[in-house]
């Protein structure tokens, strides 16, 4: 764009413009430097220019000329409008006000005619000249950089609106104007939503409105905006609105009045505020509030442990009245050791620090007795990070203590018990010891003297006895031989339920195969069909569970030796606090009704001449078993085969 066709200015207007600039090379750096020195004391401008350094001001001054330059003699003013509108944007977001600017401008026009005053000019057309074209530009620039302003100033006025409006929505907040001297009011559009009325129910009346308040809250609401306009000051309340789904919901109001010359109400503008949510959430922590207020001791103190509070039960529970406590130190409930302790020191200045405090603390009643209470001391923090008082809640456990206190007596006279108990079981044990002995020593010497003179007389008298005399002697071999054998199971018996148990971890399927091998290792040993399933290994006496098996595994030979094929099945399976192991057999069984007398010692289902046995095998599996905290127990039936089982915990118990 050439300065001869540019739209803006007329050829006498560009001739003028030429004529100021070659003013503004001779003194546009004195001009600058005035306004600056002028400036920088203005309270608006002056925090603007120290925003920016002295070098990038003077930037921005060699900038702005050079543009102003091109658009009068190259006829570049697109360049230099932009230039200006981009001063008014930042002027404008800056917080620059226009009327700051306009008295910028003025300054700037008094020094340019201050240095025209000081030239000497002999052709007064040529400074007329100049001064049209001062003026022609300062217009120009305060146009561009004017109107730039205010567009910007309407941009953010138009989104604040739009900020404004959308906190209000969200905000449930409605905002109405009341004109007091004709009564009209004008609501915006959540205000129909907080009342629930259409554009038909509300007349813009003050009877529309108070239609919707609840019955019970009209008059005071009434009442208290008649005395916010005689009072001059702001409306302030809550009331509740009722709904035409009979829905009821919380308003808050805030007003204010302005009023005329004679100090009359003219107009009172203000907003509503939809509180119902957090009426509710106040409600529900009310509830709880007093639902732990009811339930528990309460107390509140200052940092320093002055009582301001305390509740019902926990004056019941000391004895005191509201005023003997609140105001009074914490230290009137605990004792005087207490009272002057390091630690009762620390207490406080821990909870003043705002560190929480939980267990059982001793209480002095007004009666000075002792209660005990178990609770928390609670630091509340205010919002500049202190703490501003503290919370107590508590439980009283008195009777807890008490029969705590009895347990442990209890427990100290039982101790005592186990104590004596436990001498009299080591005295039984050392005479069952002795008496094991007695049985092993002295009982076996006469039946070894009957065995032996027997065997003299069958000597000598070989040959010389008849039938019966000679079966005489068979009887009283064989009855030796079983009290010899009787003798041996009532020790293994005795000695079971004294020897200590060893609990280890090992492979049980293992165990059993060396056991059956035992027992099937002679000569004459049946042929046995033998099937061992899984054996889940179970920590328990090694030693005392061969027993175990080794008896379990004889009685099943035995009662099966009858049969043409002998069938022993072996497995166990796992329980979820114990493991169960089973032997079954398909020997000649026995009938159920006498499953009781089955582990009794010396309890035999048959008699000798069918199976030998002493009646002591199947006693010794039970106490074993009993030992580890298991179970024993069978299943039979006559003619067709016993199953034994027996079970060992997981856990191990010593």
């Amino acid at each position: 764009m050439t300065q001869e066709s540019s739209p803006m200015f007329s050829k006498q207007d560009l001739v003028a413009l030429k004529a100021y600039d070659v003013f503004l090379d001779d003194h546009n750096e004195t001009i600058s430097d005035r306004l600056r020195a002028d400036l920088s004391d203005d309270p608006i401008v002056g925090m603007i220019m120290a925003s920016l350094s002295e070098e990038e001001q003077m930037k921005q001054d060699r900038l702005s000329r050079e543009l102003q330059k091109a658009a009068i003699h190259e006829g570049k003013w697109e360049t230099y409008t932009e230039h200006l509108s981009r001063q008014g944007i930042a002027y404008a977001q800056v917080g620059l006000k226009f009327s700051d600017w306009v008295r910028i401008i003025t300054r700037y026009r008094d020094y340019v005619m201050e240095l025209l005053k000081e030239e000497v000019y002999d052709d007064n057309e040529h400074l007329l000249l100049i001064i049209k074209g001062k003026n022609k530009l300062i217009d120009y620039a305060l146009d561009v950089i004017g109107r730039t302003f205010i567009n910007e100033l309407k941009e953010k006025y138009i989104k604040k609106s739009e900020q404004l409006e959308l906190a209000l929505s969200v905000g449930k907040i409605g905002v109405w104007d009341w004109d007091i001297k004709t009564g009209h009011i004008s609501w915006d559009t959540i205000m129909y939503q907080l009342y629930d009325l259409s554009d038909d129910e509300f007349k813009n009346r003050y009877e529309d409105f108070e239609k919707r308040v609840h019955p019970d809250d009209r008059q005071r609401v009434y009442d208290e905006v008649s005395r916010s306009i005689e009072s001059k000051k702001d409306f302030i309340t809550e009331f509740r609105v009722l709904h035409t789904d009979n829905s009821l919901h919380y308003l808050t109001g805030r007003a204010k009045t302005t009023y005329d010359q004679e100090g009359v109400p003219v107009r009172m503008i203000g907003t509503n505020m939809d509180i119902t949510d957090v009426i509710s959430k106040q409600t529900e922590i009310d509830n709880i509030k007093n639902a732990i207020y009811k339930s528990n001791l309460v107390a509140e103190f200052t940092p320093e442990g002055t009582i301001t509070y305390v509740n019902e039960e926990f004056l019941k529970l000391m004895g005191y009245t509201f005023n003997e406590l609140v105001g009074k130190h914490h230290s009137i409930l605990v004792s005087s050791e207490q009272r002057e302790s390091k630690e009762y020191k620390e207490f406080w200045q821990r909870l003043s620090e705002g560190k929480h405090h939980e267990g059982r603390y001793p209480r002095i009643t007004k009666d000075n007795h002792i209660v005990w209470i178990k609770g928390n001391y609670n630091p509340i923090i205010n919002t500049n990070g202190e703490v501003y008082r503290v919370l107590k809640i508590a439980t009283d456990i008195s009777p807890m203590m008490e029969a705590e206190q009895q347990i442990r007596e209890f427990n100290k006279r039982l101790e005592e018990k186990v104590e004596i108990r436990t001498a009299d079981l080591k005295a039984s044990n050392k005479e069952l010891e002795h008496f094991s002995y007695t049985v092993s020593h002295d009982l076996r010497a006469p039946i070894r003297a009957i065995s032996g003179f027997a065997k003299v007389l069958d000597k000598n008298l070989e040959g010389k006895l008849d039938t019966q005399g000679q079966h005489y002697f068979d009887v009283i071999q064989e009855n030796v031989s079983r009290m010899g054998e009787l003798i041996d199971d009532l020790l293994a018996f005795s000695r079971m339920g004294r020897t200590e148990k060893k609990l280890i971890d090992y492979e049980m399927k293992t165990l059993v195969q060396e056991v059956f091998g035992y027992h099937t290792q002679t000569e004459d040993s049946p042929i046995i069909n033998l099937t061992i399933g899984e054996l889940i290994s179970c920590p328990s006496d090694r030693d005392m569970i061969k027993h175990v098996w080794g008896n379990l595994i004889e009685n099943a030979i035995k009662y099966s030796s009858t049969r043409e094929q002998t069938d022993i099945i072996i497995s166990s399976e796992a329980e979820p606090d114990r493991v169960v192991y089973k032997i079954a057999d398909n020997g000649v069984g026995f009938e159920m009704d006498y499953v009781g007398k089955v582990f009794g010692i010396f309890q035999r289902l048959h008699d000798d001449d069918e199976f030998e046995g002493t009646g002591v095998g199947l006693a010794i599996v039970h106490r074993i078993v009993q030992r580890h905290g298991g179970e024993v127990w069978a299943e039979s039936k006559l003619g067709e085969g016993s199953t034994f089982y027996f079970s060992l915990p997981k856990t191990l118990k010593t």
